[in-house]
């Protein structure tokens, strides 16, 4: 893969939208990449990003299909010892939740955190041998309070995303 594909992929993945809030993918395809390489670009009333290019009358038609959005969380409420209650947005697996690493979106810019829940040596035999459900999931911001996680800028309804770092494979035909 050379190094010009291999970056489109690297913008790509560490673009961040959750449900509801793909303004910052859709507009790195309509203004800095689709208009640049192909003919035709446009956004329907759904806010769906399409386009196309004109080939050659007997060559092979390709489409490519992705969704712009990807899982998230939402900012449901804020505890009195400073942790974030969330919501889930999209399709998360509860078992792949505990120590992600986060990204709050605040006004004042993005606040790094990381799911967590209660510790294990607190939890009883019967808890310890089921997955932990979101609801009882806490995300830590380093905050020692509610008041003190508001003056970070933290809100109900704020998108939550996953802090991702693209990391290409060891074979170079994977990423």
């Amino acid at each position: 893969m050379n190094e010009e594909t291999l970056s489109l992929f690297r913008n790509l993945t560490e673009l961040q939208g959750t449900p509801g809030n793909e303004h910052h993918v859709r507009a790195f395809f309509m203004k800095r990449n689709l208009r640049n390489i192909l003919m035709n670009s446009f956004k329907t009333v759904l806010a769906e990003c399409l386009a196309y290019a004109r080939g050659r009358k007997k060559t092979p038609k390709i489409m490519v299909a992705g969704h712009m959005d990807e899982v998230g969380f939402m900012v449901s409420s804020i505890t009195k010892n400073g942790m974030i209650r969330f919501q889930t947005l999209g399709g998360w697996w509860s078992q792949v939740m505990l120590a992600q690493r986060v990204d709050v979106h605040t006004d004042h810019g993005p606040i790094p955190g990381v799911v967590s829940s209660t510790p294990p040596h607190l939890l009883t035999p019967e808890q310890k041998s089921k997955p932990v459900k979101p609801s009882d999931m806490l995300i830590d911001i380093g905050a020692d309070s509610e008041e003190e996680a508001k003056e970070l800028g933290v809100r109900p309804g704020q998108q939550i995303v996953p802090a991702t770092v693209f990391t290409p494979m060891a074979n170079p035909k994977r990423f």
